[in-house]
Protein backbone atom coordinates (compact mmCIF):
# COMPACT_ATOMS: atom_id res chain seq x y z
CA UNK A 1 0.00 0.00 0.00
CA UNK A 2 1.67 3.49 -1.27
CA UNK A 3 0.88 6.39 1.12
CA UNK A 4 -1.22 8.01 -1.49
CA UNK A 5 -3.65 5.03 -1.20
CA UNK A 6 -4.27 5.94 2.38
CA UNK A 7 -6.44 9.68 2.12
CA UNK A 8 -8.27 7.77 -0.56
CA UNK A 9 -9.24 4.96 1.82
CA UNK A 10 -9.76 7.20 4.63
CA UNK A 11 -11.98 9.34 2.55
CA UNK A 12 -14.13 5.88 1.63
CA UNK A 13 -14.59 5.20 5.17
CA UNK A 14 -17.62 7.47 6.14
CA UNK A 15 -18.94 6.07 2.26
CA UNK A 16 -18.81 2.44 4.09
CA UNK A 17 -20.02 3.65 7.48
CA UNK A 18 -23.60 4.92 5.66
CA UNK A 19 -23.64 2.21 2.86
CA UNK A 20 -23.74 -0.21 5.95
CA UNK A 21 -27.13 0.90 7.24
CA UNK A 22 -28.66 1.10 4.31
CA UNK A 23 -28.41 -2.36 2.82
CA UNK A 24 -29.52 -3.21 5.95
CA UNK A 25 -32.45 -1.47 6.01
CA UNK A 26 -32.91 -2.24 2.30
CA UNK A 27 -33.32 -5.78 3.01
CA UNK A 28 -34.77 -5.31 5.91
CA UNK A 29 -37.89 -3.42 4.18
CA UNK A 30 -37.73 -6.26 1.53
CA UNK A 31 -38.45 -8.92 3.85
CA UNK A 32 -41.06 -6.71 5.85
CA UNK A 33 -42.74 -6.10 2.56
CA UNK A 34 -42.63 -9.81 1.66
CA UNK A 35 -44.25 -10.63 5.11
CA UNK A 36 -46.97 -8.16 4.79
CA UNK A 37 -48.07 -8.90 1.58
CA UNK A 38 -48.34 -12.81 2.48
CA UNK A 39 -49.93 -11.77 6.12
CA UNK A 40 -52.87 -8.99 3.77
CA UNK A 41 -54.01 -12.15 1.37
CA UNK A 42 -54.08 -14.53 4.05
CA UNK A 43 -56.15 -12.38 6.61
CA UNK A 44 -58.32 -10.95 3.57
CA UNK A 45 -59.68 -14.55 2.43
CA UNK A 46 -60.57 -15.13 6.19
CA UNK A 47 -62.18 -12.17 6.48
CA UNK A 48 -64.39 -12.63 3.50
CA UNK A 49 -65.17 -16.02 4.88
CA UNK A 50 -66.95 -15.11 7.45
CA UNK A 51 -67.95 -10.80 6.43
CA UNK A 52 -71.26 -12.39 5.95
CA UNK A 53 -72.08 -13.81 8.96
CA UNK A 54 -70.81 -11.00 10.59
CA UNK A 55 -72.39 -8.35 8.92
CA UNK A 56 -75.93 -10.36 8.86
CA UNK A 57 -74.86 -10.12 13.04
CA UNK A 58 -74.49 -6.63 13.44
CA UNK A 59 -77.46 -6.36 11.27
CA UNK A 60 -79.79 -8.07 13.87
CA UNK A 61 -77.57 -5.97 16.43
CA UNK A 62 -78.33 -2.92 14.70
CA UNK A 63 -82.14 -3.56 14.74
CA UNK A 64 -82.39 -4.18 18.27
CA UNK A 65 -80.30 -0.96 18.98
CA UNK A 66 -82.54 0.79 16.91
CA UNK A 67 -86.04 -0.90 18.91
CA UNK A 68 -84.37 -0.45 22.23
CA UNK A 69 -83.42 2.78 21.86
CA UNK A 70 -87.21 3.63 20.55
CA UNK A 71 -88.70 1.51 23.53
CA UNK A 72 -86.20 4.17 25.32
CA UNK A 73 -87.55 7.14 24.05
CA UNK A 74 -90.62 6.24 24.53
CA UNK A 75 -90.09 5.70 28.60
CA UNK A 76 -88.58 9.19 28.43
CA UNK A 77 -90.83 11.14 26.51
CA UNK A 78 -93.71 9.42 28.57
CA UNK A 79 -92.38 10.55 31.64
CA UNK A 80 -91.54 14.03 30.36
CA UNK A 81 -95.17 14.42 28.93
CA UNK A 82 -96.46 13.40 33.02
CA UNK A 83 -94.11 16.17 34.02
CA UNK A 84 -95.49 19.05 32.06
CA UNK A 85 -98.58 17.81 33.01
CA UNK A 86 -98.34 18.16 36.62
CA UNK A 87 -96.40 21.12 36.06
CA UNK A 88 -99.17 22.61 33.99
CA UNK A 89 -101.82 21.56 36.72
CA UNK A 90 -99.84 23.27 39.56
CA UNK A 91 -99.71 26.72 37.64
CA UNK A 92 -103.29 26.66 36.31
CA UNK A 93 -104.40 26.37 40.06
CA UNK A 94 -101.25 28.72 41.31
CA UNK A 95 -103.22 31.11 38.29
CA UNK A 96 -106.84 30.31 39.46
CA UNK A 97 -105.78 30.95 43.76
CA UNK A 98 -104.61 34.32 42.82
CA UNK A 99 -107.81 35.28 40.63
CA UNK A 100 -110.26 34.20 44.10
CA UNK A 101 -108.09 35.92 46.43
CA UNK A 102 -108.44 39.08 44.06
CA UNK A 103 -112.13 38.62 44.36
CA UNK A 104 -112.02 38.14 48.04
CA UNK A 105 -109.96 41.06 48.39
CA UNK A 106 -111.60 43.04 46.18
CA UNK A 107 -114.91 42.20 47.32
CA UNK A 108 -114.79 41.40 51.11
CA UNK A 109 -116.78 43.58 53.31
CA UNK A 110 -118.84 45.01 50.30
CA UNK A 111 -120.99 42.27 49.64
CA UNK A 112 -122.88 39.22 51.09
CA UNK A 113 -120.75 35.93 51.18
CA UNK A 114 -123.00 34.38 49.44
CA UNK A 115 -122.44 36.53 46.67
CA UNK A 116 -118.61 36.31 46.98
CA UNK A 117 -118.90 32.58 46.26
CA UNK A 118 -121.41 33.35 43.27
CA UNK A 119 -119.30 35.72 41.51
CA UNK A 120 -115.75 32.88 42.41
CA UNK A 121 -117.85 29.87 40.62
CA UNK A 122 -118.86 32.29 37.71
CA UNK A 123 -115.45 32.84 37.02
CA UNK A 124 -113.94 29.46 37.54
CA UNK A 125 -116.86 28.04 36.11
CA UNK A 126 -115.82 29.54 32.77
CA UNK A 127 -112.23 27.86 32.29
CA UNK A 128 -111.42 24.91 30.95
CA UNK A 129 -108.13 23.38 29.08
CA UNK A 130 -106.80 20.69 27.31
CA UNK A 131 -109.75 20.99 25.11
CA UNK A 132 -112.30 20.26 27.97
CA UNK A 133 -110.39 17.47 29.84
CA UNK A 134 -108.88 19.95 32.34
CA UNK A 135 -111.36 21.95 34.37
CA UNK A 136 -111.55 23.61 37.90
CA UNK A 137 -114.07 22.39 40.93
CA UNK A 138 -113.89 24.19 43.79
CA UNK A 139 -115.53 23.02 47.75
CA UNK A 140 -115.77 24.51 50.99
CA UNK A 141 -113.72 23.46 54.27
CA UNK A 142 -115.87 21.66 56.55
CA UNK A 143 -115.90 23.96 59.91
CA UNK A 144 -116.90 20.46 61.85
CA UNK A 145 -116.86 17.32 60.16
CA UNK A 146 -114.55 15.85 57.65
CA UNK A 147 -116.69 15.82 54.95
CA UNK A 148 -116.29 18.79 51.73
CA UNK A 149 -118.97 20.38 50.53
CA UNK A 150 -118.97 21.11 46.70
CA UNK A 151 -119.60 24.88 45.06
CA UNK A 152 -118.37 23.86 41.79
CA UNK A 153 -118.31 20.19 40.44
CA UNK A 154 -118.38 18.97 36.53
CA UNK A 155 -121.15 16.81 36.16
CA UNK A 156 -118.88 14.55 34.95
CA UNK A 157 -117.25 13.85 38.17
CA UNK A 158 -118.22 11.26 41.06
CA UNK A 159 -118.72 13.92 43.96
CA UNK A 160 -119.18 10.77 46.12
CA UNK A 161 -115.26 10.32 45.86
CA UNK A 162 -113.97 14.14 46.12
CA UNK A 163 -116.68 14.54 49.10
CA UNK A 164 -115.68 11.51 50.93
CA UNK A 165 -113.83 12.07 54.26
CA UNK A 166 -110.39 12.62 53.81
CA UNK A 167 -110.16 11.92 50.16
CA UNK A 168 -108.36 15.11 49.17
CA UNK A 169 -107.25 16.84 52.43
CA UNK A 170 -105.83 13.50 53.53
CA UNK A 171 -103.36 13.32 51.05
CA UNK A 172 -101.97 16.87 51.86
CA UNK A 173 -101.92 16.81 55.98
CA UNK A 174 -99.95 20.30 56.60
CA UNK A 175 -98.74 20.72 53.16
CA UNK A 176 -100.60 24.06 51.13
CA UNK A 177 -101.45 21.72 47.89
CA UNK A 178 -100.21 18.37 46.06
CA UNK A 179 -101.34 16.02 43.61
CA UNK A 180 -103.95 13.53 44.12
CA UNK A 181 -104.74 10.81 41.88
CA UNK A 182 -108.67 9.32 42.06
CA UNK A 183 -109.78 5.85 40.35
CA UNK A 184 -112.69 6.26 38.20
CA UNK A 185 -113.43 10.06 39.33
CA UNK A 186 -114.47 11.36 35.85
CA UNK A 187 -116.63 9.40 33.58
CA UNK A 188 -115.64 6.30 35.40
CA UNK A 189 -111.67 7.03 34.01
CA UNK A 190 -108.95 7.98 36.72
CA UNK A 191 -107.83 11.52 37.22
CA UNK A 192 -105.02 13.31 38.36
CA UNK A 193 -106.26 16.06 40.75
CA UNK A 194 -103.66 19.12 42.05
CA UNK A 195 -105.49 20.39 45.49
CA UNK A 196 -104.70 23.78 47.04
CA UNK A 197 -106.09 25.06 50.31
CA UNK A 198 -107.22 28.46 50.48
CA UNK A 199 -107.36 28.71 54.19
CA UNK A 200 -107.90 32.31 54.43
CA UNK A 201 -110.85 32.29 52.47
CA UNK A 202 -112.06 29.15 53.81
CA UNK A 203 -112.06 27.23 50.18
CA UNK A 204 -110.61 23.90 48.54
CA UNK A 205 -109.48 24.54 44.56
CA UNK A 206 -109.13 21.50 42.89
CA UNK A 207 -107.75 21.30 39.33
CA UNK A 208 -108.46 18.10 37.73
CA UNK A 209 -107.12 16.46 34.71
CA UNK A 210 -108.63 13.18 32.96
CA UNK A 211 -105.83 10.91 32.16
CA UNK A 212 -107.50 8.96 29.88
CA UNK A 213 -107.51 11.58 27.04
CA UNK A 214 -104.49 12.68 28.03
CA UNK A 215 -102.81 9.41 27.17
CA UNK A 216 -104.64 8.62 24.20
CA UNK A 217 -103.49 12.12 22.74
CA UNK A 218 -99.86 10.96 23.78
CA UNK A 219 -100.27 7.76 22.72
CA UNK A 220 -101.81 9.93 19.11
CA UNK A 221 -98.85 11.69 18.91
CA UNK A 222 -96.04 9.36 19.28
CA UNK A 223 -97.64 6.76 16.88
CA UNK A 224 -97.48 10.21 14.15
CA UNK A 225 -93.96 10.47 15.26
CA UNK A 226 -92.51 7.40 15.30
CA UNK A 227 -94.71 6.64 12.27
CA UNK A 228 -92.35 9.56 9.96
CA UNK A 229 -89.09 7.66 11.79
CA UNK A 230 -86.61 6.10 9.25
CA UNK A 231 -82.96 4.87 10.18
CA UNK A 232 -80.22 3.26 7.39
CA UNK A 233 -81.53 3.55 4.29
CA UNK A 234 -85.12 2.77 4.04
CA UNK A 235 -85.61 0.74 8.01
CA UNK A 236 -89.07 2.06 9.87
CA UNK A 237 -90.57 0.85 13.00
CA UNK A 238 -94.21 -0.78 13.30
CA UNK A 239 -96.06 -1.60 16.10
CA UNK A 240 -98.74 -3.63 17.60
CA UNK A 241 -100.54 -4.12 21.19
CA UNK A 242 -100.20 -7.08 23.36
CA UNK A 243 -103.27 -8.69 21.59
CA UNK A 244 -101.59 -8.82 18.63
CA UNK A 245 -103.60 -6.14 16.61
CA UNK A 246 -101.35 -3.42 14.66
CA UNK A 247 -101.40 -0.12 15.55
CA UNK A 248 -98.84 1.24 13.31
CA UNK A 249 -97.03 0.04 9.98
CA UNK A 250 -95.74 3.19 7.40
CA UNK A 251 -94.86 -0.09 4.78
CA UNK A 252 -98.54 -1.50 4.64
CA UNK A 253 -101.25 0.85 6.57
CA UNK A 254 -103.85 -1.63 5.07
CA UNK A 255 -102.63 -3.66 8.12
CA UNK A 256 -103.51 -0.89 10.69
CA UNK A 257 -106.40 -2.18 13.00
CA UNK A 258 -105.13 -5.77 11.71
CA UNK A 259 -105.00 -8.91 14.32
CA UNK A 260 -101.64 -9.96 13.81
CA UNK A 261 -103.04 -13.23 14.96
CA UNK A 262 -104.80 -13.29 11.59
CA UNK A 263 -101.72 -12.63 9.69
CA UNK A 264 -100.60 -15.50 7.25
CA UNK A 265 -97.95 -15.13 4.38
CA UNK A 266 -98.02 -15.95 1.18
CA UNK A 267 -96.86 -19.61 2.34
CA UNK A 268 -99.82 -19.65 4.56
CA UNK A 269 -97.78 -19.82 7.17
CA UNK A 270 -98.93 -17.92 10.49
CA UNK A 271 -97.10 -15.62 12.48
CA UNK A 272 -99.45 -15.62 15.51
CA UNK A 273 -96.90 -17.73 17.86
CA UNK A 274 -93.77 -16.20 17.00
CA UNK A 275 -94.59 -12.13 17.79
CA UNK A 276 -97.08 -12.93 20.56
CA UNK A 277 -94.26 -14.93 22.41
CA UNK A 278 -91.34 -11.45 21.40
CA UNK A 279 -94.16 -9.10 23.20
CA UNK A 280 -94.15 -11.22 25.96
CA UNK A 281 -90.11 -11.31 26.45
CA UNK A 282 -89.62 -7.85 29.01
CA UNK A 283 -85.78 -7.88 26.80
CA UNK A 284 -87.58 -9.06 23.44
CA UNK A 285 -86.77 -11.29 21.01
CA UNK A 286 -86.28 -12.03 17.11
CA UNK A 287 -88.34 -13.60 14.95
CA UNK A 288 -87.68 -15.00 11.87
CA UNK A 289 -89.87 -16.30 9.24
CA UNK A 290 -90.65 -15.29 5.33
CA UNK A 291 -92.57 -12.50 4.08
CA UNK A 292 -92.70 -10.17 1.14
CA UNK A 293 -91.45 -6.85 0.12
CA UNK A 294 -93.54 -4.13 0.32
CA UNK A 295 -95.21 -3.79 -3.37
CA UNK A 296 -93.72 -7.56 -4.18
CA UNK A 297 -95.65 -10.59 -3.71
CA UNK A 298 -91.89 -12.87 -3.71
CA UNK A 299 -91.14 -13.98 -0.33
CA UNK A 300 -87.79 -13.44 1.27
CA UNK A 301 -86.24 -14.53 4.49
CA UNK A 302 -86.77 -11.90 6.92
CA UNK A 303 -85.62 -11.19 10.21
CA UNK A 304 -87.61 -9.38 13.12
CA UNK A 305 -86.62 -7.81 16.34
CA UNK A 306 -89.82 -6.82 18.86
CA UNK A 307 -89.55 -5.26 22.69
CA UNK A 308 -92.70 -4.86 24.35
CA UNK A 309 -93.36 -1.34 25.81
CA UNK A 310 -95.36 -2.50 29.08
CA UNK A 311 -97.06 0.74 30.10
CA UNK A 312 -99.20 1.21 27.04
CA UNK A 313 -99.17 -2.76 26.18
CA UNK A 314 -97.49 -1.63 23.13
CA UNK A 315 -94.87 -4.42 21.29
CA UNK A 316 -92.32 -1.79 18.83
CA UNK A 317 -90.81 -4.08 16.38
CA UNK A 318 -88.39 -3.34 13.25
CA UNK A 319 -87.04 -5.71 10.85
CA UNK A 320 -84.66 -6.26 7.92
CA UNK A 321 -84.51 -8.71 4.86
CA UNK A 322 -81.59 -11.35 4.69
CA UNK A 323 -80.85 -10.54 1.11
CA UNK A 324 -80.15 -6.98 2.26
CA UNK A 325 -78.13 -8.35 4.73
CA UNK A 326 -76.00 -10.73 1.91
CA UNK A 327 -75.51 -7.78 -0.30
CA UNK A 328 -73.91 -5.60 2.05
CA UNK A 329 -71.93 -8.33 2.97
CA UNK A 330 -70.82 -8.48 -0.50
CA UNK A 331 -70.40 -5.13 -1.12
CA UNK A 332 -68.23 -5.40 2.41
CA UNK A 333 -66.08 -7.99 0.84
CA UNK A 334 -65.54 -6.05 -2.56
CA UNK A 335 -64.54 -2.96 -0.58
CA UNK A 336 -62.34 -5.15 1.77
CA UNK A 337 -60.59 -6.38 -1.39
CA UNK A 338 -60.01 -2.72 -2.32
CA UNK A 339 -58.65 -1.84 1.16
CA UNK A 340 -56.13 -4.51 1.07
CA UNK A 341 -54.79 -3.88 -2.61
CA UNK A 342 -54.73 -0.47 -1.54
CA UNK A 343 -52.84 -1.16 1.69
CA UNK A 344 -50.76 -2.93 -0.32
CA UNK A 345 -49.77 -0.39 -3.13
CA UNK A 346 -49.67 2.01 0.08
CA UNK A 347 -47.41 -0.06 2.22
CA UNK A 348 -44.45 -0.95 -1.11
CA UNK A 349 -44.38 2.39 -1.75
CA UNK A 350 -43.84 3.52 1.90
CA UNK A 351 -41.42 1.06 1.62
CA UNK A 352 -39.50 2.75 -1.36
CA UNK A 353 -40.02 6.33 -0.15
CA UNK A 354 -39.02 5.01 3.70
CA UNK A 355 -35.53 3.69 2.03
CA UNK A 356 -35.03 6.81 0.03
CA UNK A 357 -35.36 8.89 3.31
CA UNK A 358 -33.28 6.86 5.52
CA UNK A 359 -30.57 7.38 2.91
CA UNK A 360 -30.57 10.73 2.75
CA UNK A 361 -31.02 11.07 6.28
CA UNK A 362 -27.99 9.29 7.26
CA UNK A 363 -26.19 11.16 4.59
CA UNK A 364 -27.71 14.42 6.49
CA UNK A 365 -27.06 12.97 9.67
CA UNK A 366 -23.31 12.50 9.24
CA UNK A 367 -22.31 15.85 8.13
CA UNK A 368 -24.45 18.20 10.21
CA UNK A 369 -24.69 15.92 13.88
CA UNK A 370 -21.57 17.69 15.45
CA UNK A 371 -22.73 21.28 14.43
CA UNK A 372 -26.36 20.57 15.60
CA UNK A 373 -24.51 19.31 18.72
CA UNK A 374 -22.65 22.30 19.39
CA UNK A 375 -25.51 24.48 18.47
CA UNK A 376 -27.78 22.10 21.20
CA UNK A 377 -25.10 23.04 23.93
CA UNK A 378 -24.85 26.32 23.42
CA UNK A 379 -28.44 26.90 23.66
CA UNK A 380 -28.82 24.35 26.51
CA UNK A 381 -26.18 27.07 28.59
CA UNK A 382 -28.20 29.94 27.89
CA UNK A 383 -31.26 28.51 28.92
CA UNK A 384 -30.26 27.00 31.63
CA UNK A 385 -29.06 30.63 32.53
CA UNK A 386 -32.01 31.83 31.96
CA UNK A 387 -34.30 29.32 33.57
CA UNK A 388 -32.33 29.89 37.02
CA UNK A 389 -32.56 33.33 36.66
CA UNK A 390 -36.57 33.18 36.10
CA UNK A 391 -36.73 30.61 39.00
CA UNK A 392 -34.88 32.67 41.67
CA UNK A 393 -37.00 35.77 40.49
CA UNK A 394 -40.08 32.94 40.57
CA UNK A 395 -39.43 32.04 44.13
CA UNK A 396 -38.51 35.24 45.61
CA UNK A 397 -41.97 36.44 44.53
CA UNK A 398 -43.77 33.76 45.34
CA UNK A 399 -42.62 33.99 49.32
CA UNK A 400 -43.26 37.46 49.14
CA UNK A 401 -46.76 36.88 48.02
CA UNK A 402 -47.18 33.89 50.43
CA UNK A 403 -46.37 36.02 53.38
CA UNK A 404 -49.14 38.51 52.27
CA UNK A 405 -51.56 36.19 51.87
CA UNK A 406 -51.10 34.08 55.09
CA UNK A 407 -50.79 38.10 57.06
CA UNK A 408 -54.56 38.23 55.18
CA UNK A 409 -55.87 34.99 55.91
CA UNK A 410 -55.23 35.49 59.61
CA UNK A 411 -56.63 39.44 59.51
CA UNK A 412 -59.69 37.13 58.06
CA UNK A 413 -59.95 35.03 60.23
CA UNK A 414 -59.84 37.34 63.03
CA UNK A 415 -62.15 39.40 61.73
CA UNK A 416 -64.78 36.47 60.75
CA UNK A 417 -65.41 35.70 64.38
CA UNK A 418 -65.06 38.93 66.30
CA UNK A 419 -66.98 41.71 66.95
CA UNK A 420 -65.53 44.62 65.47
CA UNK A 421 -66.34 46.88 68.77
CA UNK A 422 -65.68 44.57 71.84
CA UNK A 423 -63.46 42.45 70.57
CA UNK A 424 -65.64 39.34 72.11
CA UNK A 425 -66.39 36.32 69.79
CA UNK A 426 -69.22 37.05 67.17
CA UNK A 427 -72.51 35.23 66.28
CA UNK A 428 -71.06 33.06 63.86
CA UNK A 429 -68.58 31.37 66.35
CA UNK A 430 -70.73 31.56 69.30
CA UNK A 431 -73.07 29.34 67.07
CA UNK A 432 -70.09 27.19 66.02
CA UNK A 433 -68.90 27.12 69.94
CA UNK A 434 -72.84 25.94 70.74
CA UNK A 435 -73.44 23.17 68.48
CA UNK A 436 -69.58 21.63 69.66
CA UNK A 437 -70.67 21.97 73.47
CA UNK A 438 -74.18 20.63 72.57
CA UNK A 439 -72.79 17.74 70.52
CA UNK A 440 -70.51 16.80 73.77
CA UNK A 441 -73.30 17.07 76.33
CA UNK A 442 -75.61 15.11 74.50
CA UNK A 443 -73.28 12.33 73.86
CA UNK A 444 -71.42 12.60 76.75
CA UNK A 445 -74.46 13.55 79.34
CA UNK A 446 -71.88 16.55 80.71
CA UNK A 447 -73.36 19.86 82.28
CA UNK A 448 -73.01 23.09 80.74
CA UNK A 449 -74.53 26.63 81.37
CA UNK A 450 -75.31 29.69 79.31
CA UNK A 451 -75.19 32.96 80.66
CA UNK A 452 -76.97 36.32 79.38
CA UNK A 453 -75.93 39.05 80.42
CA UNK A 454 -77.52 42.89 79.70
CA UNK A 455 -76.52 46.49 80.52
CA UNK A 456 -79.10 48.06 82.34
CA UNK A 457 -80.73 51.66 81.32
CA UNK A 458 -77.83 50.80 77.80
CA UNK A 459 -80.36 53.82 76.08
CA UNK A 460 -79.95 56.32 78.94
CA UNK A 461 -76.47 56.01 78.88
CA UNK A 462 -76.59 56.63 74.77
CA UNK A 463 -79.01 59.52 75.65
CA UNK A 464 -77.11 61.10 78.32
CA UNK A 465 -73.68 61.21 77.07
CA UNK A 466 -73.99 60.24 73.44
CA UNK A 467 -73.24 56.74 71.28
CA UNK A 468 -69.10 57.32 72.09
CA UNK A 469 -69.87 57.30 75.41
CA UNK A 470 -71.57 54.11 75.21
CA UNK A 471 -69.34 52.81 72.61
CA UNK A 472 -66.55 53.04 75.26
CA UNK A 473 -68.70 51.26 77.81
CA UNK A 474 -69.36 47.93 75.36
CA UNK A 475 -65.55 48.12 74.90
CA UNK A 476 -64.67 48.07 78.13
CA UNK A 477 -67.36 45.25 79.64
CA UNK A 478 -65.46 43.42 76.29
CA UNK A 479 -62.39 43.67 78.08
CA UNK A 480 -63.25 42.64 81.47
CA UNK A 481 -65.64 39.12 79.67
CA UNK A 482 -62.37 38.59 78.36
CA UNK A 483 -60.17 38.30 81.69
CA UNK A 484 -63.20 36.75 83.49
CA UNK A 485 -64.21 33.85 81.54
CA UNK A 486 -61.82 30.50 81.75
CA UNK A 487 -60.00 29.56 78.36
CA UNK A 488 -62.39 26.99 78.18
CA UNK A 489 -65.50 29.00 78.48
CA UNK A 490 -66.35 31.71 75.50
CA UNK A 491 -67.79 35.23 75.78
CA UNK A 492 -69.38 37.02 72.69
CA UNK A 493 -71.51 39.46 72.07
CA UNK A 494 -75.26 38.87 71.65
CA UNK A 495 -76.55 41.71 70.01
CA UNK A 496 -76.23 46.06 71.24
CA UNK A 497 -75.84 45.84 74.93
CA UNK A 498 -76.54 41.73 75.17
CA UNK A 499 -74.01 39.16 75.99
CA UNK A 500 -73.59 35.68 76.11
CA UNK A 501 -70.72 33.42 78.33
CA UNK A 502 -70.80 29.58 77.45
CA UNK A 503 -69.26 27.83 80.38
CA UNK A 504 -68.40 23.64 79.36
CA UNK A 505 -68.48 21.32 82.01
CA UNK A 506 -70.32 24.30 84.60
CA UNK A 507 -73.71 23.20 86.70
CA UNK A 508 -76.60 26.32 87.10
CA UNK A 509 -75.11 26.44 90.59
CA UNK A 510 -71.18 27.30 89.25
CA UNK A 511 -73.01 29.42 86.95
CA UNK A 512 -74.71 31.63 89.34
CA UNK A 513 -71.60 32.39 90.71
CA UNK A 514 -69.89 33.27 87.83
CA UNK A 515 -72.56 35.80 86.51
CA UNK A 516 -73.10 37.21 90.07
CA UNK A 517 -69.32 37.65 90.08
CA UNK A 518 -69.22 39.41 86.56
CA UNK A 519 -72.20 41.85 87.95
CA UNK A 520 -69.64 42.90 90.78
CA UNK A 521 -67.19 43.72 88.50
CA UNK A 522 -69.43 45.38 86.23
CA UNK A 523 -70.38 47.65 89.16
CA UNK A 524 -66.74 48.59 89.43
CA UNK A 525 -66.43 49.53 85.92
CA UNK A 526 -65.13 53.24 85.70
CA UNK A 527 -66.02 54.62 82.19
CA UNK A 528 -66.16 58.10 82.04
CA UNK A 529 -68.19 60.46 82.20
CA UNK A 530 -71.02 57.39 82.74
CA UNK A 531 -71.59 57.97 86.60
CA UNK A 532 -73.67 54.46 86.81
CA UNK A 533 -73.16 51.23 85.30
CA UNK A 534 -74.85 48.26 86.23
CA UNK A 535 -75.75 44.61 84.44
CA UNK A 536 -78.52 41.42 84.74
CA UNK A 537 -78.31 38.46 84.37
CA UNK A 538 -80.32 35.31 83.20
CA UNK A 539 -78.44 31.47 83.76
CA UNK A 540 -79.82 28.60 82.34
CA UNK A 541 -78.55 24.52 82.39
CA UNK A 542 -78.70 22.68 79.78
CA UNK A 543 -81.33 19.98 80.01
CA UNK A 544 -81.94 16.79 77.92
CA UNK A 545 -83.56 17.60 74.85
CA UNK A 546 -82.62 21.43 74.80
CA UNK A 547 -81.61 22.44 71.68
CA UNK A 548 -79.67 26.14 71.42
CA UNK A 549 -82.70 27.80 70.62
CA UNK A 550 -84.45 26.18 73.44
CA UNK A 551 -81.69 26.60 75.88
CA UNK A 552 -81.12 30.60 74.95
CA UNK A 553 -85.17 30.56 75.34
CA UNK A 554 -84.71 29.89 79.05
CA UNK A 555 -81.61 31.78 79.65
CA UNK A 556 -83.80 35.07 77.85
CA UNK A 557 -86.55 34.46 79.86
CA UNK A 558 -84.54 33.93 83.56
CA UNK A 559 -83.11 37.29 82.27
CA UNK A 560 -86.81 38.99 81.52
CA UNK A 561 -87.20 37.88 85.48
CA UNK A 562 -84.34 39.99 86.29
CA UNK A 563 -85.38 43.08 84.88
CA UNK A 564 -88.77 42.58 86.11
CA UNK A 565 -87.52 42.71 89.82
CA UNK A 566 -85.92 45.66 89.69
CA UNK A 567 -82.24 45.11 87.57
CA UNK A 568 -78.38 44.68 88.95
CA UNK A 569 -79.40 41.05 89.65
CA UNK A 570 -78.87 37.02 88.66
CA UNK A 571 -82.06 35.18 87.58
CA UNK A 572 -81.87 31.30 87.10
CA UNK A 573 -84.60 29.58 84.78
Amino acid sequence: MTTSDAPQKERCLPLLIVAIPVLSVLLVALLVSYIFVTHQHETMQLEAEVVEKAVLEQSRENIRREVSQVVRHLTSSHEDAEQMMRLALRERTESARAAIEKLHEQYRGKVRWQTLDQLVKINLASFSFDQGDGFYELYRLPADDDRLKPMLVSPESDSAISTAAGALTGALGDAPGGFVRLPGYVAGHDALLYVARLKAQGLLLVTVQRLDRFEARLKQQMLQRLSEFRYGDAGYLFIYDDQGRFLMNPADTTLVGQSVCRLRNTEDQALKDSFIQAGQSPGGRFVEYRWHRPGSDVLEDKISFARPYSRWGWIVATGIYVEDAVRAAEAEQMALRQRSDAGISRALLAVGVFVLLIFALTLLVARYTSRLLQRYHRRMRQQNKKLNDWNSELESGIAQRTQQLEAKNAELRRLSSTDALTGLSNRLRLDQFFERVLGVARRYQRPFSVVLMDLDHFKRVNDTWGHPAGDEVLIKVGEMLRKAVREVDIAGRWGGEEFVIILPETSVKQACIVADKLRHEVLELNVLPVTELSSSFGVAQYQAGDSVEKLIARADGALYRAKEKGRNRVEVN
